[in-house]
């Protein structure tokens, strides 16, 4: 038997109680009305009884880019795409490792935000834009992102190995694709 939802009852006013003192709280649902909140999809209904029209967080509290599906560049290989911004992050472990944060748009009209600090797509915006986002112009990569499979090596020529000193057989790297040069040149348009 499917379970009908109560009538979400909302108030634009409620009075709160703090120690001695009663506050008036302006535009947020009455305790009654979040009690009844169940689901996702009660708190949506009771959002818009209560505020009217909804945002999705990452258009209006945000800047419409979302992460990359599952972290993962290879969404992004082969794929034509405009990389219109570029910043660094700091590395929680050390203040010397930074990384890039980029902001693509591809020619299908997905707005990504990732970020790298590989020896590709890190070392290149590091050099191209002298360590500065303030240098930054934007990039149309007609390829998109080109990926590199390799095995890593100390500079003497041993393995690099992991944490539980475990040789790392495989790493990957990213590059911008700057051999791509002739395409459908409608992407463009």
């Amino acid at each position: 038997m499917a379970k009908t939802q109560p009538k979400v009852e909302s108030s634009s006013v409620e009075i709160v109680t703090v120690g001695n003192e009663e506050l008036e709280v302006i535009g947020s649902p009455g305790v009654t009305a979040l009690a009844r909140v169940e689901s996702f999809a009660d708190a949506l209904n009771l959002a818009r009884e209560t505020y009217g029209e909804t945002v999705i967080t990452s258009f209006e509290l945000g800047d419409g880019f979302v992460g990359l599906p599952d972290r993962n560049k290879d969404a992004l290989v082969g794929v034509p795409l405009v990389i219109l911004g570029w910043g660094l992050g700091w590395s929680a472990f050390s203040t010397e490792d930074q990384f890039s944060i980029l902001r693509v748009v591809t020619a299908d009209g997905h707005k990504y935000r990732f970020s790298d600090g590989s020896s590709g797509i890190h070392r290149t915006l590091m050099e191209r834009f002298e360590g500065d986002p303030a240098n930054f112009r934007a990039i149309v990569a007609l390829g998109g992102l080109r990926k590199s499979q390799y095995t890593p090596r100390n500079p003497d020529g041993s393995p690099v190995v992991d944490g539980k000193g475990n040789a790392i057989l495989n790493a990957t790297t990213y590059f911008i694709d700057v051999e791509t040069l002739t395409m459908d040149t409608s992407v463009l348009q």
